[in-house]
């Protein structure tokens, strides 16, 4: 996500170590990072809790405007709630807060509500569903073994695998999570949860990339364990196609 003067949200991956505090948020995807022109002006980390609450635990600017750094607190969590659509309600201790701002009226104007601590309330969050994982259509052709391993340090039961789907033909298909939804077969998990996403552009990407799946066979969950490959692999087969893809529509 892109906000004004060029700042840039990305969700950080595993090598940003040195970016971050906690290892284990880091790993479990909810490290984030904001750049100006390619140079990181701050970081952010979240944990959640369960399936509505979450909590900022750590946050760095150190872009020299001050008075943007509540805008960019604002980013972060829009780019945050983009992954974690499902979330209702973000605290942020007060002292954390004064970090960023301690005008009262700027911080309750970007939609925190003040108690013991802030909190700020997603207005639309995403309903959360149970789905049996046999009944899941996979729309990746293949899963790295890496992030796959990862998983093994985090993921401790199915409550924990919530995936992201879209509906085509009136089959449930997952667009983001396939790491958990393989890891769930691989721990003979019947269950999953997921959420109907509502901040897709364009469903003809993934008409397509469930047309590649079909063409290789991918029909469930236990095709995919088929297609755990190595990282080159993974970006080779999977990660490229895709950037290609996009770049010729």
């Amino acid at each position: 996500m892109e906000i004004k003067e060029g700042i840039v949200f990305k969700r950080a991956d595993i090598d940003k170590k040195k970016d971050f505090k906690n290892i284990d948020l880091l790993r479990r995807r909810l490290c984030f990072l904001a750049l100006k022109d390619d140079k990181v002006i701050g970081t952010i980390e979240f944990n959640i809790f369960d399936m509505v609450n979450a909590r900022i635990e750590h946050i760095n600017i150190s872009w020299d405007k001050a008075t943007n750094h509540l805008e960019l607190l604002e980013g972060f969590i829009q780019e945050f709630l983009w992954w974690n659509e499902y979330i209702k309600n973000i605290a942020i201790e007060i002292p954390l807060m004064k970090k960023i701002s301690e005008e009262k009226n700027d911080i309750l104007r970007a939609g925190f509500l003040k108690g013991n601590v802030y909190t700020y309330e997603n207005p639309n969050p995403a309903e959360i569903f149970k789905i049996k994982v046999k009944d899941v259509c996979p729309s990746q052709l293949t899963v790295d073994r890496s992030k796959l391993k990862q998983l093994k340090e985090w993921v401790k039961s199915s409550e924990e695998i919530i995936c992201t789907f879209v509906r085509i033909d009136g089959k449930a298909v997952c667009i983001d999570g396939h790491t958990r939804l393989v890891y769930a077969i691989l721990n003979d998990y019947k269950y999953i949860y997921g959420i109907y996403t509502k901040e897709y552009d364009d469903i003809g990407l993934y008409e397509e990339t469930l047309r590649w799946c079909r063409d290789e066979k991918i029909y469930s969950a236990e095709d995919l364990v088929k297609n755990i490959v190595d990282t080159g692999e993974h970006e080779k087969i999977w990660i490229s196609r895709c950037r290609n893809y996009l770049k010729s529509v």
